[in-house]
């Protein structure tokens, strides 16, 4: 239950990062 939630923060810190990447 707990390992889920750090992959959801994990992906959802993945795309913040892509998306910062993205506007530079």
């Amino acid at each position: 239950m707990l390992e889920n939630d750090i992959k959801k923060v994990l992906v959802s810190h993945d795309a913040i990062t892509e998306a910062a990447k993205k506007l530079g």
